[in-house]
């Protein structure tokens, strides 16, 4: 019958079999862990109920031993500590944090510094809370009002000390001497130590009765845990069998008979243009996949000749990308291993000459590297990188290209490297370049600082990088129009900015911010760094002569980039250094952090 069941219906059999086993496996080890569970409630609650039995017996104990000490001593101290421990017993006082330890062998302020105060709970409700049965319950209120009875004896004692004593009502109200020998005695007559076994029988009884009570509840609990694990054991040794049986099925009707079909598959491969049919062993899914085969032989001319046609056309779509697309290719270190005719022609290298290197071989200058590591950490992290990139050629010429870079991956969806696709938009960024400029000292204008602080900023935030500008005034600049001409105040901006663009580096931006003003930005710069360039651009300018004008100096003013800044606290703290530093006597810089 088996041998007759197609394989989707004979698997569904057997996954059927394995779930039921599998639901029965659950349910025995759930009811394992269930009785195991309830093992270690009824051993908590064992725990627990001894350990209030044993709170009755030592505040009992501790109330002896402070009263004792008391009446032998004359030390209020452990008066106070007695009368502490029944407050605490009866809920009046806070109770500390873990009492039914030592909490009485340390002297304060270690005692509280251990055992902090908690909210204050008489033992008895904590007895109620707990799941006495009455018949315990009712030997720990003996305990409890059998330890009341002996306070009665301690308290007389107590008023012995203090030359008070019981008067015919049974009030303390006759007065005489006080008699501590007296008191001694009370304590350690046999009175006091008869009701002192008086509170301890109850208790011993009580923990009789609970350790034979919750003895026949863990057995009755570790013999249902055992036959469920027994359970457990037979149906899976039967999900094991069946697991067995599946094996058997899948080596007999699947991988048997697929090495067949493989066997006589590769006898096809030689001639993949004539395939001879093969034969089906079962009537079954495998045998349907048989068949599909001998049909799809059938019509591998017809595909073949349909992607020879498809080749031929990726041919030609290839040439017309190798001649007209600035297209590259890189490996996962970034090292190109192919590049397009046109982008050869773009940059003025043969191909052999970009095979082999990094694509920072025609990084132009004005590009900062702080571009290429956002390029790198977006791609890296496959996703899809886009912007403006200036190249250098190799005569020394530039280019300015759109790119698009992502990632390749290979049939497995392994990475294995990278693609970029460039558009020339070189002629589009002359017309800009035209829009961003200063006309007069050909630095960057007001509108491009802005773009490139803001974007700065961005980078700084993002990357926790340091970021600092230096915000420059020419001292005296009015004197020097109005002495020589606007002529030659024109030229001393000129050679100004000349100085800036021949001092500063290539990461950072210079532009012209208003009238004699400049401003530098310096990402991945520290204050320190920026005070640095800042100085050393003051020097050069100190000491260079501007033909008619003769000397001049500048003022500078710097600020560092802090958390959640924007471009106009920057700004404003490196506007207040420079007036800092005009103050002081010009010709200085000037550091603010806030």
């Amino acid at each position: 019958m088996l041998a007759k069941m197609r394989l989707k219906e004979l698997f569904l059999l057997i996954v059927i079999l394995e779930i039921a086993v599998m639901v029965f496996c659950v349910y025995f080890l759930q009811a394992s862990i269930a009785q195991k569970d309830k093992l270690t409630d009824a051993q908590k609650q064992r725990f627990s109920m001894n350990q209030t039995a044993d709170e009755l017996r030592q505040s009992s104990d501790d109330l002896t031993r402070f009263a004792r000490l008391y009446v032998v001593t004359s030390n209020h101290v452990y008066k106070d500590n007695y009368f502490r421990v029944l407050d605490i017993r009866n809920g009046v006082a806070p109770r500390p944090k873990n009492y039914q330890s030592v909490y009485w062998d340390y002297f304060e302020p270690r005692r509280t510094q251990l055992h902090p105060d908690e909210e204050p709970i008489s033992l008895q409700e904590i007895m109620r809370a707990l799941p006495f049965t009455q018949s315990e319950l009712d030997k720990l209120s003996a305990a409890h009002e059998n330890s009341d009875e002996l306070v009665n004896i301690e308290v007389e004692a107590f008023a012995a000390m203090q030359g008070r004593y019981r008067g015919p009502e049974g009030v303390f109200s006759v007065q005489g001497e006080p008699d501590q020998q007296l008191a001694i005695d009370m304590m350690h007559s046999e009175e006091y130590l008869l009701a002192k076994q008086n509170i301890m029988q109850p208790i011993d009884e009580f923990t009789l009765m609970l350790n034979e009570r919750t003895y026949g509840m863990i057995q009755q609990f570790e013999k249902a845990s055992k036959q469920s694990q027994y359970f457990f054991l037979v149906f899976l040794v039967l999900f094991i069998t069946i697991n067995i049986f599946t094996i058997y099925i899948l080596h007999k009707r699947v991988i048997r008979v697929i090495v067949k079909l493989t066997d006589d598959i590769k006898k096809n491969k030689s001639d993949r243009l004539n395939v001879k049919h093969l034969e089906a062993c079962y009537e079954d899914e495998l045998g349907d996949m048989v068949h599909e085969y001998n049909s799809m032989g059938d019509t591998i001319d017809d595909r073949n000749s349909a992607l020879m046609d498809v080749n031929e056309k990726l041919t030609n779509q290839q040439a017309m990308i190798d001649e007209y697309i600035i297209f590259s290719e890189t490996d996962l270190d970034g090292t190109i291993i192919y590049t397009s005719q046109a982008f050869c022609e773009a940059a003025g290298y043969e191909k052999e000459e970009l095979i082999g290197q990094n694509h920072r071989k025609i990084r132009h200058e004005d590009t900062p590297l702080s571009l290429y590591d956002e390029m790198w950490a977006t791609i890296t992290k496959n996703k899809t990188w886009r912007g403006e990139l200036k190249n250098v050629t190799k005569d020394g010429g530039f280019f300015w290209v759109d790119a698009i870079m992502n990632p390749i991956f290979n049939k497995d969806g392994e990475k294995v490297g990278y693609r970029s696709i460039r558009a020339d938009v070189t002629d589009k960024k002359r017309v800009e370049e035209l829009s961003i400029k200063d006309k007069l000292t050909g630095l960057y204008n007001r509108l491009k600082l802005d773009e490139v602080f803001s974007y700065e900023i961005r980078q700084a935030e993002r990357y926790s990088m340091p970021f600092s500008v230096v915000m420059l005034d020419i001292d005296h600049f009015k004197a020097v129009n109005d002495t020589y001409g606007h002529q030659s105040g024109d030229l001393t901006l000129k050679i100004f900015a000349e100085i800036l663009l021949d001092n500063i580096r290539s990461t950072d931006t210079v532009g012209r911010w208003g009238g004699e003003e400049f401003l530098i930005l310096c990402p991945k710069t520290t204050s320190e760094e920026a005070m640095l360039l800042a100085e050393k651009l003051r020097k050069k300018i100190e000491s260079h002569s501007f033909g008619l004008t003769g000397k001049i100096t500048a003022s500078f003013g710097v600020s560092s980039y802090m958390v959640t800044d924007a471009e106009e606290n920057m700004t404003a703290r490196a506007d207040k250094a420079l007036y800092k530093a005009k103050a002081s006597g010009r010709n200085a810089v000037v550091f603010l952090d806030s």
